[in-house]
């Protein structure tokens, strides 16, 4: 039965049940009065299974953090305790509103004039939470409350901010649902997470400010800036791929260029390149608010030594935003290679997880429309006939997004030029001539558009640019080419290349499978180095790869692939480096790995793994790396693999079921000199002893 306490019950000897409100995954909520303040509020009720003694006293602990939360723009949080038969509660404002995500699941987007003041009071009410040691971690258009004024004019609503933290008190220990590790270590909702919490690294307050950020696309836009197929694919794309900007979405709506690059800065990878606090960007969008010009922020990192003199863009003039986003390309790619970093995902993420949303009773929504979009004056949205609002905890879905390869991730700008360009490009990209007495390469890409960026390095030096305009390079050097949305959308692009100018082929994301990709790869029969991460992959396609006849180093993360046709593919006769990533039934792979027996790096992450592929992997005698993080490895499997005697590196982070007996094990790989510890075994004490017995060795930190 959902009610646990009856109506006219009294619990804890103070709050009197008024009415159930509903039941949520995590818990209960009542409408309940305060018998001696006499003050109407609503009682959440945690369920007992989602307990345990360790939550329970970090749940006290952070509630006497968040109950002295006292601002306008947070909801506020009255009592936490238990129970007569100690259950934990916590009492708090009974809200009338709806939420964001309400607002935006009937109506789509929300003008920019409605959007600036409430995410200011969002970004106000989250500095100062900050600003007190709370960090959010979950933030997302369903908590997100909008409080209606007199008026009921959207653009003059009170926000709410709900849900501080409470989807970190869940501990069930049941690694076969959602969650990037079990909900308390790393939890939010895929959407909407940084990628600093997709990998469980450390966080601080800009990880909101990017929370923030993707919030404010999708009201802005009527969509989120990055959409996989999956809860996996979307923590990747957040780790990995650059944002699309406002305008390629909404192409019909004219942005201030100000507002473009604060949610620009605020979606950056790297902490260190977004604000260094949310009071800053409400600051900023005040400015906008106002109609001031706006600048760029002097404590964001190297703005110190940059001047923008940018002039506010006049409604209507998308030309000049464009040129200025042209000019500005290739700074904020070369930013975002920079900080790009690999993706760390754990092997539970498979299904959308339980995390804190907003319930509505009752809400009737009314809007005035004119020829079927929102007005733009203060009054043109409305929120009437509220009811009672109460927070429970709900299923995250992403059912009402549409998940998959989409087209918008490419403006209808964008695909003209690049059709254009495919259609009228005769030749080869590139021909070689002199400068300075020494053999160059200059390439001669589209001025409109970049195909990705381009590493090269030889003997004497090394260097990179963007595949845009006219370029050169010394004609002697190997070269990675990290491909962009315009070859994983026309993957044809990559036979303007000669077969021979390329060695190293990075794509990521390609899905859903484009039937020519592979085709348009083996054109370039030099490559050395082929990374197809993120994307789908026919046995067909497997059999067109197999053209590549210099294949060494094979990179599979994240790839729908077919575990039993890649076993008997002939590339593995070839390969001697393989990572996989999340990959169905690997037993039959691994075992054909080990007949050829010519590995020299094995990668295996994000996988459930049984003990004979850990005894198969033990016999690959030619390995020195071994990467198997996030696997199920234990003590005894790790015990197994000591036969490896030539492993000169270990990456075993996040692997929970090792305990400390493996430290005496890993004394045994005595040719070792790189490892990387999971985390429940890193620290001083341990990392002595392995130092003690293995006197080279470098224990490093996954970022490193």
């Amino acid at each position: 039965m959902s009610e646990k306490f009856k109506t006219g019950s009294l619990i804890a000897g103070t709050y009197r049940v008024l009415d159930f409100i509903g039941e949520g995954a995590m818990g209960y909520v009542y409408k309940v009065e305060h018998t001696l303040l006499n003050k109407t509020l609503a009682f959440k009720v945690l369920k007992t299974e989602y307990l345990s003694e360790a939550i329970w006293k970090r749940f006290r602990l952070e509630g006497q953090a968040i109950a002295r939360l006292d601002h306008v723009n947070i909801v506020k949080i009255y009592d936490m305790s238990q129970t007569e038969d100690g259950l934990p509660f916590f009492t708090m404002d009974l809200l009338v509103g709806q939420s964001l995500d309400d607002y935006l699941q009937d109506y789509g987007r929300i003008s920019v004039e409605d959007a600036l003041p409430i995410f200011r009071q969002v970004c106000a009410g989250l500095a100062y939470a900050n600003d007190h040691g709370i960090i959010h971690r979950d933030i997302k258009p369903g908590n997100i409350m909008l409080i209606a004024s007199k008026d009921g004019a959207i653009n003059k609503s009170t926000v709410k901010i709900v849900d501080f933290g409470i989807a970190k008190l869940v501990d069930d220990g049941n690694t076969s649902q959602q969650g990037l590790t079990r909900p308390g270590e790393v939890f939010g909702s895929p959407l909407y997470m940084s990628p600093e919490q997709c990998m469980g690294a450390k966080l601080d307050q800009r990880t909101d400010m990017y929370s923030v950020g993707v919030t404010m696309f999708q009201a802005l836009t009527g969509r989120p800036p990055l959409l996989g197929k999956s809860a996996v694919e979307t923590a990747a794309l957040h780790q990995s791929q650059k944002p699309p900007k406002l305008r390629d979405i909404a192409e019909d709506v004219d942005f201030p260029i100000e507002l473009e690059e604060i949610v620009a800065t605020m979606l950056a990878k790297s902490p260190n390149d977004r604000f260094s606090s949310l009071a800053e960007v409400a600051n900023l969008l005040l400015q906008i608010e106002k109609g001031e010009d706006s600048t760029r922020p002097s404590s964001r990192p190297g703005s110190e030594n940059r001047t923008d003199k940018k002039p506010q863009r006049q409604p209507g003039n998308r030309r000049d935003d464009e040129q200025d986003d042209e000019q500005d390309t290739e700074n904020d790619k070369q930013k975002q290679q920079v900080t790009k970093q690999q993706v760390w995902l754990v092997a539970s993420l498979s299904v959308i997880s339980l995390t804190t949303a907003v319930f509505l009773v009752g809400v009737n929504i009314s809007l005035s429309l004119r020829d079927g979009k929102q007005e733009k004056d203060n009054s043109a949205a409305r929120i009437v006939n509220l009811k009672t609002v109460a927070v429970v905890d709900q299923p995250d879905s992403l059912t009402k997004l549409d998940y998959g390869f989409d087209e918008t991730r490419l403006s209808r700008k964008d695909r003209k030029d690049i059709e254009a360009f495919r259609d009228t490009t005769t030749g080869t990209y590139s021909r070689i001539t002199q400068k300075n007495n020494q053999p160059i390469k200059v390439f001669k890409f589209s001025e409109k558009f970049s195909l990705g960026t381009i590493y090269w390095l030889n003997k004497k030096e090394k260097g990179q640019f963007f595949a845009r305009g006219t370029k050169e390079m010394p004609l002697y050097s190997d070269v990675k080419f990290d491909s962009d949305l315009a070859i994983q959308t026309y993957p044809e692009l990559l036979t303007k290349f000669r077969p021979d100018e390329i060695s190293w082929l990075v794509v990521d994301g390609a899905n859903p499978r484009n039937p020519i990709l592979a085709k348009s790869i083996v054109h370039l029969t030099g490559l050395k180095h082929l990374d197809i991460k993120n994307s789908e992959l026919s046995n067909a396609d497997l059999k067109t790869l197999e053209q590549l006849k210099k294949l060494a180093i094979l990179n599979l993360s994240g790839t729908v692939v077919d575990s039993s046709a890649l076993a008997k593919s002939p590339l593995l006769k070839q390969i001697f480096v393989i990572q996989i990533e999340s990959m169905n039934e690997p037993s039959v792979l691994l075992e054909s790995l080990l007949k050829h027996n010519q590995l020299d790096n094995l990668d295996v992450r994000h996988m459930i793994l049984q003990r004979k592929d850990f005894a198969t992997i033990s016999k690959m005698s030619t390995l020195r790396l071994l990467t198997i993080k996030s696997t199920n490895v234990t003590d005894e499997d790790l015990e197994a693999m000591t036969k490896l005697t030539n492993l000169r590196q270990l990456n075993i982070d996040c692997c929970s079921n090792l305990t400390v007996k493996s430290i005496a094990t890993i004394s045994k790989f005595k040719k070792l000199k790189n490892l990387i510890l999971p985390i429940e075994l890193r620290n001083q004490q341990n990392e002595s002893k392995l130092k003690e017995l293995l006197p080279n060795l470098i224990i490093k930190n996954p970022e490193d």
